[in-house]
């Protein structure tokens, strides 16, 4: 194991001094998700008052919605699990209908990416209901960018075709579709997905 790749699985760790040693606002990325899980279970004051430092009844707060992101992803792997992961032969996908939050469903589709025993070779597209039409999110590894897979144009030029928007970027991407356009937009994102890669996507 060579320094970049030593350097590549411990990451980057940014500490904010100002902030108390052991809280959870100390670490840069710690406190990013803390506030994240904020907004993703529509409690954006909270968030806001944690970073303008009213830390006494807001941190407490934070502190509680992030436990229940963590438990609510927990309930999300058992949720796919159950609708199982479809395969295509240059995607894989599963839809969550309503049992998995839009807010969420992109980080649900991560943790099932990177599973023991998940496909790798291939991007994983996750459909979740929401109040505008179906929450569509891609996810793909290093590898399959460094390949030439482009989540982004995948998703924007999908979604156009069935009458939704998209973009992002190469290893994650998302879009907004009408309800009942799922199974056109993956035949069009496969055929993309496929032709980024060439015939030997697998």
């Amino acid at each position: 194991c060579g320094a970049k790749e030593t350097e590549r699985l411990a990451g980057e760790t940014y500490t904010l001094i100002r902030e108390p040693a052991g809280s959870p606002t100390r670490d840069a990325k710690e406190f990013g998700t803390l506030v994240n899980a904020c907004g993703r279970y529509d409690q954006p004051e909270v968030g806001y008052r944690v970073c303008r430092g009213d830390r006494e009844e807001f941190l407490g707060q934070a502190l509680r919605l992030l436990r229940g992101h963590r438990e609510y992803l927990v309930e999300s792997m058992d949720a796919i699990a159950e609708a199982g992961i479809n395969t295509m032969d240059a995607i894989q996908y599963f839809h969550a209908a309503d049992r998995i939050r839009d807010t969420v469903v992109g980080i649900a589709a991560s943790l099932a990416l990177n599973r023991e025993g998940a496909a790798k070779d291939l991007p994983i597209i996750a459909f979740a209901a929401a109040d505008d039409g179906i929450k569509v999110s891609a996810r793909t590894t290093r590898d399959l960018v460094a390949r030439g897979l482009d989540l982004a144009a995948v998703m924007q030029e999908a979604s156009k075709a069935v009458g939704g928007f998209g973009g992002g970027h190469h290893a994650a991407a998302g879009a907004t579709i009408p309800a009942g356009t799922e199974q056109k937009f993956l035949e069009i994102a496969n055929r993309i997905v496929r032709e980024q890669l060439g015939p030997s996507s697998r």
